[in-house]
């Protein structure tokens, strides 16, 4: 009885092995793994060292979002972006045509003066720019501005608008990452060392001159996703 039993053991034994050896050979010829492959490398946003406030976010929110209107949200982490740029550009979104008027405003925040007030289309919708050298803009390094985007919702009532408050600081950049933006992807590099609208608007003149590259946009989604602006990702990921 117990030889029977031993003899049925090696049956098994020697029809898993050429089991397994067929499912191996078949894997061999087709030259291919089963296995899926790993998505595209992506970078995220890390947060600048150099003691950043927690929040900049003052009387106003980042993103916006009341009944009757479209989401309305500015482009930036919940503290005070970096700009290694003098005429940076800035980056907001717009879930849908605004049935109100929209402004764009920058500030001194060192002395309170408006710098920029001026109208934006409100029927364009999507990740929309900024670009402070059409303003002839320079913003001075180590000083703090603010900028908003503002619903007009009554010009009456101006705490019935909607704002989404955003800050932006200038900084020169470190030895690092000069090294690195020589050696390495420029949006990566910015977004390691930790300076939003600079990794930002690289992405996106990348992808304003690949509209069609579903991995920047995927990139470019994944770092919106790394600051919490998981209305707008919705929006990049379906495009």
């Amino acid at each position: 009885m117990k030889r029977n039993f031993m003899v049925i053991g090696l049956i098994l034994l020697a029809g898993w092995l050429m089991l397994f050896s067929f499912s191996a050979g078949a894997e061999d010829q087709s030259g291919e793994k089963k296995e899926k492959a790993p998505p595209p490398n992506l970078f995220a946003y890390k947060p600048p060292m150099r003691g950043a406030p927690e929040s900049r976010m003052g009387g106003g929110t980042r993103g916006i979002l009341k009944k009757g209107f479209p989401y309305l949200t500015a482009l930036v982490p919940v503290h005070a972006g970096l700009t290694t740029q003098s005429s940076p550009t800035l980056y907001w979104y717009l879930s849908e045509p605004s049935p109100k008027p929209i402004k764009f405003t920058l500030n001194d925040a060192t002395i309170g003066k408006t710098l920029v007030r001026v109208d934006v289309r409100p029927d364009e919708t999507g990740i929309r720019r900024i670009d402070l050298s059409e303003h002839k803009v320079n913003l001075s390094p180590e000083k703090e501005y603010s900028w908003f985007i503002t619903m007009i919702v009554d010009p009456e009532k101006p705490q019935q608008n909607l704002l989404s408050e955003a800050w932006i600081q200038r900084v020169s950049p470190s030895e690092r990452l000069t090294k690195n933006l020589a050696e390495t992807d420029s949006a990566a590099a910015y977004a390691e060392e930790g300076i939003w609208y600079d990794a930002l608007a690289e992405l996106s003149r990348q992808i304003e001159a690949e509209p069609g590259n579903a991995i920047l946009r995927k990139q470019r989604a994944f770092l919106l996703e790394s600051v919490g602006l998981s209305e707008v990702v919705e929006f990049e990921r379906a495009r």
